[in-house]
């Protein structure tokens, strides 16, 4: 189809019917070799705002159209939307009309063209009704319408230092994680990813003591051979320094992963959401009609000789419903106006299966998982930082360490062992976590940087379809996916109706077919009779004229009944 392109002549534009007398302005010569302006004949007052034709160039025909106001941005001219004047009071279609001096750069400026239509079915189908009594239409709109556990000699001779619920809870997680109290703090300490995962972390934080069980602990005076199973984890948890910290932190270095994956997929997804949209030249033509019988619809009235609309009129297609017929709606008659004008353009809806997709992402929460991870990124590097500084300042040389001991009287072996803490020789969180972290951040601001990407080309394709802007991204793809789900629906339904159709305009053929072969049968059996009885010539004249004229007659009720048919 012709793609039609901004008229920059004003040849067919209205006068203003406010228009003044226009003072004329100073004449200014011409450079050379461009011919003066043509002169306005007497009485005509001049086109204000609008270019002449160039020269030579005839003046565009106006049909009796209206050419609308230049675009503020580029000045050009749009040619009128056409004018339909239906001879009947047709249903509305309640959308918020396009403005020609936004189209520019937006889908809109491609379908100036109005698509083919038959008018007159059209307007048939949504034709108001007649206007009937209260009564009348209420009639009408009426027709439709705890258990107790035993414990063996040895529980019974066990320490425990809390509650018998919370030392028999910890015991059934203990059992699901099938490891001993000191080989859990030997893991935590190690992080031991084969122990501290995503699915056993929800039990090992409900492990983690309280602050009345680390005043117990504390409190406790004797060994840890004596204790319960669960006392005896709850002794070696408390050993761990900012145990529950740790732990949150482990949980984000085992979930990055995953989250990363996750939002780089759904920007990806977005980001080939928003070029098909617009890119595709199919959708393109399914909305010339949509916006052609709307502008049908609301001829004569304000939302009428549109140049577009917005989005959310999409959804509102399948509830306009014709007024002599409730099962058949607006989006069914574009359906069908498609499948006549262009029946290529029905293959969108296989197009637009990555869109639907999109319409399913919950995009606010992929920010706030996306601004929440970068926190938590935020916080690691400086937990790591402030461990990385202590460390420094632990590490000591062997001429700090004699002097150390000499100050405060203590063995050599017992500063080994503060060196070995200080340096963290049995704890590898801040390793662990300094490692995770140098990788990490690069990832994260390549994550940050396809989501941006995603976001920018969104914000395009609304802007292509001059949509509302403070709608969601969910509210955006959700309308495409809604009407694309709807198009097809109404699609396979109009089909369905086409081929019931044709198949009792064959049913009515091959009936017709059959009593003309019966009448045929019986007129040459009545021929033959005649024939044999050889009737004198003037008694067969007045008997041969009686069968034309009932042969002519039948004719004529053949005609009529196809007539009706049609």
């Amino acid at each position: 189809m012709k793609q039609n392109t901004p008229i920059t002549s004003g040849a067919g534009a209205a006068p203003n019917s406010e228009d003044a007398k226009v003072p004329s302005s100073p004449e200014v010569p011409l450079p050379s070799g461009i011919p003066p302006p043509p002169i306005c004949s007497p009485g005509i007052p001049p086109l204000m705002g609008l270019l002449l034709p160039p020269p030579g160039v005839p003046p565009p025909p106006s049909f009796g159209l209206v050419p609308s106001a230049p675009s503020p941005e580029t000045g050009q001219l749009y040619p009128s939307r056409k004018l339909y004047k239906p001879r009947r009071v047709m249903r509305r279609l309640h959308w918020v009309p396009v403005k020609s001096n936004v189209i520019s750069g937006t889908i809109w400026e491609d379908l100036l063209e109005d698509a083919d239509f038959d008018e007159e079915t059209f307007s048939q189908s949504f034709a108001e009704l007649k206007r009937q009594g209260k009564a009348r239409r209420a009639s009408l709109l009426g027709s439709h319408t705890g258990t107790s556990t035993n414990k063996g000699k040895n529980a019974a001779a066990r320490v425990s230092l809390m509650s018998d619920k919370r030392e028999e809870n910890i015991s059934i997680m203990l059992k699901r994680l099938r490891k001993s109290p000191e080989a859990m703090y030997k893991a935590i300490l190690e992080m031991d990813d084969s122990v501290i995962s995503l699915e056993s972390l929800p039990q090992i934080k409900r492990m983690v003591p309280t602050e009345e069980e680390h005043k117990a602990v504390a409190s406790y005076e004797g060994i840890a051979a004596v204790l319960s199973l669960a006392s005896r984890l709850l002794y070696e948890l408390c050993r761990i320094p900012n145990l529950s910290e740790r732990l949150n932190h482990c949980e984000i270095r085992l979930r990055f992963d995953q989250t990363t994956i996750n939002i780089v997929t759904s920007a990806e997804l977005i980001h080939t959401a928003s070029l098909m949209l617009r890119s595709n030249q199919r959708i393109k033509e399914v909305l010339r009609v949509v916006l052609t019988l709307g502008n049908y619809l609301n001829a004569g009235t304000k939302r009428g000789n549109a140049y577009g609309f917005r989005l959310e009129v999409l959804a509102r297609l399948s509830a306009t419903k014709t007024p002599s017929d409730k099962n058949i709606t607006l989006l069914h008659h574009v359906a069908e106006v498609v499948n006549s004008y262009s029946p290529e353009s029905h293959h969108f809806i296989d197009d637009f299966k990555p869109l639907i997709q999109a319409a399913e992402l919950d995009t606010e929460h992929i920010i706030s998982e996306l601004l929440k991870l970068k926190k938590e990124m935020k916080s690691l590097q400086a937990k790591v930082d402030q461990l990385n500084q202590v460390r420094s300042k632990l590490l000591i040389s062997k001429a700090d360490q004699k002097k150390l001991s000499r100050m405060e009287m203590i063995s050599e072996a017992e500063l080994e062992r503060r060196l070995k803490l200080a340096e963290f020789d049995e704890d590898r969180f801040r390793e662990v976590m300094e490692d995770f972290v140098n990788e990490g951040l690069p990832k994260l601001a390549h994550v940050e940087t396809k989501w941006a990407s995603a976001l920018d080309e969104a914000s395009a394709a609304r802007k292509f379809y001059a949509d509302d802007e403070s709608a969601t991204l969910k509210e955006f793809f959700g309308a495409w996916s809604e009407f694309t789900d709807s198009y097809a629906r109404a699609l396979a339904q109009v089909k369905i109706r086409q081929v019931e159709a044709a198949k009792e305009k064959e049913d009515a053929a091959r009936k017709a077919a059959i009593v003309r072969a019966k009448r045929n049968s019986m007129e040459n059996s009545v021929s033959a009779i005649e024939s044999s009885l050889e009737m004198p010539s003037k008694k067969k004249a007045p008997l041969l004229r009686r069968r034309a004229s009932r042969r002519a007659g039948e004719a004529k009720l053949d005609e009529s009944n196809a007539r009706r048919r049609k």
